[in-house]
């Protein structure tokens, strides 16, 4: 009865998180892009924290992407999870390209996998490399961006205890104790999402399942990762359940080679022959599709010549009689009329073969035996290139044209600059690319920038060496401006040791902790009744040591033994000695009862 009760009502629909695709992210990244406050705009703290927030959920979504993380697990990364400053590491061409390396302790299910015998799963470390050319993906750049907002907000360097997403306040106040909630992430996720018109269902395994689902499916020919990658990449146990993965990959897969719901497309898009259609690009020539090609060479004989005399509109040809038979005449001719100049750019078929290009910005990372190195104008600052290594003509390569979304959403691409705008010795690499992408392309949020504090240290080389590296991603703004003081934390695995720190901040600027000494704050740049409190209490402890026991150690220990239990208990033990000694009065309480005259 129950069974039958079941089938009655149907089957209960699976509700499992929307995949992040990469239209989605591209179209999600134009979307902070274009709202975020311009300089003249950010003034006000709101508009301040709009764009912190922005930089800090670009991040955010860029680093889900990439490592495949749950949103419950990236929120809880800390900065002692990432090293920004690697050793550099040559690759086989001899290029040395910068990076930075995460470790990602808190997987879901990570815990166990000693225990287990599965010791290859424990720690998995992952080194994140620029990818300049997909901005809404590029990691790197984005988490870098967010860091250096992140400590221009702190006014310190980041410690390795601050969480790398942490809770901003409404006036800039940036707590790096205090980590973004799940529900926080999801709140600004269906915000984002909405705005950007992507629709709804993302959920905490968006980016993860969208991440795999590119890497194993979607990315361009040459670029796509094996299952065993995809396993390891994503945290998965040698053992793990086939339904799993069939939940993150095998489902839009199955839909692409096992739905016919299009097949009254005019364009076949049958897949059900080859991994994701592959087929259809390595399909010959037919018989059939010559016959149409000769058929129409003369309209576009036609066409090319219209075009290079620099006429825009298609001519109205006539067509002799018995040219290519009646029959065959009339189709022709309609569809001919149907051509617009724009149908014949140079674009790139399903199936195009053409020389893949080496990096064009082949930045020098270890600069030496450099005799005229070439630097391009426009930057922020200048980059120094040289001249490349000479090396084999590459090898052929096929091109991906952009993969047009199931849902209608344009894929949002970038290519590479003209070749007129390289030196000359990166032009020969330029000139390969198909001019329509050149056309196209537009920079990801502006020119690259150098910063001087992000040097990477080279091989043979003992001099400084620039780090290539984009701006803020947002044009015409600058970092957020700290309008307010944040109490610097204290993180001691020994208690009977806080005190000292205290007094340390106190009187000593420190730049990984306040570059001010505490003792010389305005109070009135305190961020909030939280950091007042904070400050409130080194205050006293600092001045009853300096004051009261004249900076001597022995005497403050001494007088006060509570300094080994914590800071909270020693502020108590110092409140209560100067309410005995009549220095301080205890607060009156506040009665609850209405007062006689009301």
């Amino acid at each position: 009865m129950l069974k039958a009760i079941k089938n009655s009502s149907g089957e209960q629909e699976r509700r499992h998180s929307r995949a992040m695709r990469l239209e989605y992210m591209e179209k999600l990244y134009a979307y902070l892009k274009d709202n975020t406050p311009a300089e003249s705009e950010t003034k006000d703290p709101a508009s301040l924290k709009k764009r912190a927030e922005m930089l800090q959920f670009a991040a955010f979504a860029a680093l889900g992407f990439t490592l495949w993380t749950r949103n419950c697990e990236a929120v809880q990364l800390q900065v002692k999870h990432f090293d920004f400053a690697p050793p550099p590491k040559r690759a086989s061409n001899g290029a040395v390209y910068p990076f930075f390396v995460v470790n990602l302790l808190n997987r879901k299910g990570w815990q166990r996998k000693m225990a287990k015998g599965e010791h290859q799963l424990n720690g998995h470390t992952y080194n994140i490399y620029p990818k300049p050319y997909s901005p809404a993906i590029d990691m790197y750049q984005r988490l870098l961006d967010w860091k250096e907002c992140y400590e221009t907000l702190l006014g310190r360097p980041l410690e390795p205890e601050d969480h790398m997403f942490p809770t901003i306040g409404a006036n800039l106040a940036v707590h790096p104790d205090d980590p973004l909630t799940s529900d926080a992430i999801q709140k600004r996720l269906t915000k984002f999402t909405k705005a950007a018109e992507l629709g709804e269902g993302f959920t905490t395994h968006c980016f993860r399942r969208g991440g795999a689902q590119y890497r194993f499916m979607y990315a361009p020919l040459g670029q796509r990762w094996t299952l065993a990658r995809v396993r390891w990449w994503g945290g998965w146990a040698q053992g793990e359940h086939r339904d799993t993965l069939i939940r993150y990959l095998l489902d839009e897969l199955w839909m692409s080679e096992d739905d016919h719901r299009d097949a009254l497309c005019p364009f076949d898009e049958d897949a059900s022959d080859s991994h994701m259609g592959e087929g259809r690009l390595l399909q010959p020539l037919t018989q059939v599709d010559g016959q149409r090609l000769l058929e129409r060479l003369d309209a576009i004989q036609l066409l090319v010549t219209t075009s290079q005399n620099g006429s825009c509109a298609v001519p109205s040809v006539t067509w002799p009689a018995g040219y290519y038979g009646q029959h065959s005449m009339a189709g022709l001719q309609k569809a001919f009329n149907t051509l617009s100049l724009s149908s014949f750019e140079p674009s790139i078929p399903t199936a195009a073969v053409y020389t893949a290009p080496t990096p064009l910005y082949n930045v020098s990372y270890n600069v030496y035996n450099v005799a005229n190195p070439v630097s391009l104008t426009g930057f922020h600052q200048t980059a120094t290139f040289v001249a490349p290594t000479p090396r084999p003509q590459p090898v052929a390569g096929i091109y991906q044209p952009p993969i047009q979304s199931p849902y209608g959403l344009p894929q949002v691409t970038n290519h590479p600059p003209n070749a007129s705008q390289l030196p000359p010795e990166f032009q020969y690499a330029a000139s390969v690319i198909p001019q329509h992408a050149a056309d196209n392309y537009t920079p990801a949020f502006g020119p690259t920038m150098l910063h001087p504090d992000r040097t990477l240290a080279t091989m043979n080389n003992p001099g400084p060496t620039p780090t290539c590296h984009q701006p803020l991603t947002f044009p015409s703004t600058k970092n957020p401006t700290r309008h307010h003081y944040v109490v610097p934390s204290i993180h001691a695995s020994k208690k009977e040791l806080v005190w000292k720190q205290v007094i340390e901040d106190w009187l000593s600027p420190k730049p990984n902790r306040a570059s001010v000494p505490l003792s010389q704050w305005d109070t009135s740049l305190l961020a909030d009744v939280n950091q007042k409190q904070k400050y409130h209490i080194r205050k006293v402890i600092a001045e009853e040591y300096i004051e009261r026991y004249h900076s001597s150690d022995e005497e403050f220990t001494c007088a006060y033994p509570e300094h080994a239990i914590g800071m909270t208990a020693l502020y108590k033990a110092i409140l209560a000695q100067r309410q005995i000694r009549g220095d301080s009065k205890r607060r009156a309480r506040k009665s609850r009862s209405p007062s006689p005259e009301q």
